[in-house]
């Protein structure tokens, strides 16, 4: 797909896969936040290394052992529904933080 879809995202209503199509990730020992920071720097394409990096900054703020924003982490594939492409996911979030703060 061009890179118009990044295998990585924060979270997913649904997932259907076979038994031939899971991939494991081993991140034993590593707490969620860790975990994240971890699949972020190393399993993601670089061009979506901001935006998840971006996301997971906020998440953070909003705290929890497992941080999640629900409403930025479905506009991954909002952003593909669209626009075709999930390069741009966040970044109508983020102007909308920029005017409201």
């Amino acid at each position: 797909m061009r890179g118009n879809i990044n295998c990585v995202v924060p979270m997913v209503t649904n997932v259907d896969y076979s038994e031939h199509d899971v991939d494991v990730i081993v991140t034993e020992g590593l707490s969620p936040r860790e975990r994240a920071r971890v699949i972020i720097e190393n399993c993601t394409h670089p061009i979506y290394r901001d935006g998840l990096r971006h996301y997971f900054t906020r998440a953070l703020k909003r705290g929890g052992h497992t941080p999640h924003l629900l409403e930025g982490a479905f506009s991954w594939d909002d952003a593909f529904r669209k626009h075709g492409t999930m390069k741009h996911a966040g970044a109508e979030q983020r102007a909308q933080e920029a005017v409201t703060h």
